[in-house]
């Protein structure tokens, strides 16, 4: 599919009967195509970024009236860049077939901040409420890409050139941007509900963990370690569910931006 294109206009047909969507999967080249009957078409369509990049899941009418493009922006996490400190990941294998095994079994061992993952206000917080106590729907929903400068983003930074009303932010600097608290206080106080980086943290180096606790304190969800390299500035959807572990101030997250258009189910 090209990289990058122009708004596509797509006319969608108006669903006569509601019956189960049949559907096959066909992998070729990172690309997976999904087809299905629009019979359970959902009834919002809304239009996300116009730039194109990256692997992509498409999803499409018989006759190829609609698409939805996916991009994964999250590390591989035995591969990622380790934090200073942090345990390296490793998979130990339990059970292997070529060992005479009737299954593949491995057992993981990391730290939650391992990859791509999302901070809870407990990682600064004491007391503050857990990974499995964010609100999944801060996780998913539109969000902005912005580039931004190396170094330490500033609250006159944010006042003077960040967008406002963008309630999830992406922050695209290939690692090498940090947040100041007073641009994490100035991001909460415009209304963001998620900030996003691909560095290892937003915390600038030699922090002592301001940053975190100005986000976090505002219950503003934290996604670090994430891959911008291939997402073009712009709007796109954002879906970024942390894994459910109770008790515990982080989790992994396989987080995907949606480009392109996606439908949204909902009832008739």
């Amino acid at each position: 599919p090209p990289r990058r294109g122009g708004q596509r206009v797509v006319e969608t047909p108006t669903p006569t009967r509601r019956e189960q969507v049949p559907a096959s999967t066909v992998c070729a080249e990172a690309e997976i195509r999904v087809r299905s009957d629009l019979s359970v078409a959902p009834k919002i369509l809304i239009k996300f970024a116009e730039q194109h990049a990256g692997s992509s899941l498409q999803f499409e009418t018989p006759n190829g009236g609609v698409v939805m493009k996916i991009l994964d922006i999250s590390n591989d996490m035995l591969t990622a860049e380790v934090y200073e400190g942090d345990p390296v990941p490793e998979l130990h294998p339990i059970s292997q077939i070529q060992n005479g095994d009737y299954y593949n079994l491995n057992a993981l061992y990391a730290g939650l901040h391992n990859g791509t993952h999302i901070d809870a206000p407990l990682h600064f917080l004491e007391g503050a409420p857990d990974i499995s106590e964010v609100p999944l729907e801060v996780c998913i929903g539109p969000c902005k890409v912005l580039e931004v400068f190396p170094g330490i983003i500033t609250g006159e930074v944010v006042e003077n050139s960040f967008p406002r009303g963008v309630e999830r932010l992406l922050l695209k600097s290939n690692g090498r941007a940090f947040v100041h608290e007073t641009a994490a206080e100035a991001m909460a106080y415009y209304g963001c509900k998620l900030v996003g980086t691909d560095g290892l943290t937003v915390e600038p180096p030699q922090g002592t963990g301001a940053a975190h606790r100005a986000f976090l304190q505002e219950n503003v969800v934290l996604l670090e370690g994430l891959n911008l390299s291939e997402a073009a500035n712009g709007d796109y959807f954002l879906i970024a569910p942390p894994v459910k572990i109770g008790g515990a101030e982080a989790a992994f997250t396989r987080a995907v931006l949606i480009s392109d258009y996606i439908f949204w189910s909902g009832k008739a």
